[in-house]
């Protein structure tokens, strides 16, 4: 794994009292992901406003505007709030806890594999490679 910060709790939110705005900016996934690259692959400390400006700025954002947003209600009011709510409860829905998450369907929609951690992702690969040399499987080809 390597270096790494634990980002739960208030860098999360900080983060994510920013994303409206980087999505507005079309910057939302670069946002997301720098932030996730920052706190677990960096050693990043994201609470802090050296760690979330490094965010920022990995995203191609200016950080004299995120300054100015970060943590604040006048912007979007706040809106980001439920989306952390829906994403955590769509991932206690699906079984999943923690992030990154993983859900690989069949063609019928029904869940083959779900997991959770980027040191899963071996466990999706094996499953995606199983279910393409299985041709009466139902997953979809080509």
């Amino acid at each position: 794994w390597g270096n790494y910060y634990e980002p739960v709790g208030n860098p999360v939110e900080r983060c994510y009292s920013l994303y409206p705005w980087a999505v507005s900016e079309g910057r939302g996934v670069e946002l997301l992901s720098a932030f996730m690259r920052a706190a677990f692959r960096e050693g990043v400390n994201t609470n802090t406003d050296a760690g979330l400006r490094h965010v920022v700025e990995a995203a191609g954002l200016p950080w004299a505007d995120a300054q100015s947003i970060v943590g604040k209600d006048g912007w979007n009011d706040h809106a980001w709030r439920d989306e952390i709510e829906a994403n955590r409860q769509a991932m206690y829905d699906f079984e999943l806890w923690g992030v990154p998450s993983f859900r690989l369907l069949d063609a019928a929609g029904e869940t083959r594999l779900r997991v959770w951690g980027q040191d899963r992702l071996w466990l999706v690969a094996h499953e995606i490679q199983r279910a393409l040399a299985r041709p009466d499987d139902g997953v979809p080809r080509g």
